[in-house]
């Protein structure tokens, strides 16, 4: 079905067929899979330590959900966790650290819990306009965890839109 619409549609294969809506140059995705594929040591490298943390003998996929560590109850209020996501993500350039601070300064995060807000986080980005993030900020780490995740999401989008450096 896939190849048949690729060619019915004239396009040079089904994966620019399927990367067509969302105007995305399939040199976007072979990149990302070369730099994924680069970077696989680093991931292989936090799965022996988590499978070490928590004592297993063998890692297994719902061991991945898994806390590496102990209970932590440290709250970190919002400008704590902003200082924290933007120092994480420096090594991926200034031109992603000048999206996160146009996210941060510029209203794009919908940050805490208000009335009738629906639970959990997510970004979405609408044509020609600046990504949105909406989430229930609480202070708890998997919060701060979360916010990087969606801004990823954001920039990913922003770098693509302005034919950014990143990829």
């Amino acid at each position: 079905m896939n190849l048949f619409n690729a060619k019915a549609r004239k396009f040079n294969s089904c994966l620019q067929a399927r990367l067509f809506q969302d105007n995305i140059d399939t040199t976007v995705y072979y990149q990302l899979i070369k730099e994924v594929n680069a970077n696989l040591p680093s991931l292989h490298k936090y799965l022996k330590l988590k499978q070490k943390m928590l004592g297993l003998e063998t890692l297994k996929y719902e061991d991945l959900w898994a806390s590496s560590v102990k209970s932590v109850n440290k709250v970190y209020p919002y400008d704590e966790a902003k200082k924290l996501v933007q120092n994480s993500l420096v090594i991926l350039g200034s031109e992603y650290g000048d999206g996160l601070k146009q996210a941060f300064n510029n209203g794009w995060i919908d940050v805490y819990p208000n009335k009738d807000k629906e639970s959990g986080a997510y970004s979405d980005a609408i044509y020609d306009v600046h990504p949105y993030i909406k989430m229930n900020y609480d202070g708890e780490y998997s919060n701060v965890s979360t916010l990087t995740h969606e801004l990823g999401a954001c920039n990913a989008f922003l770098a693509y839109k302005q034919k950014s450096a990143i990829f």
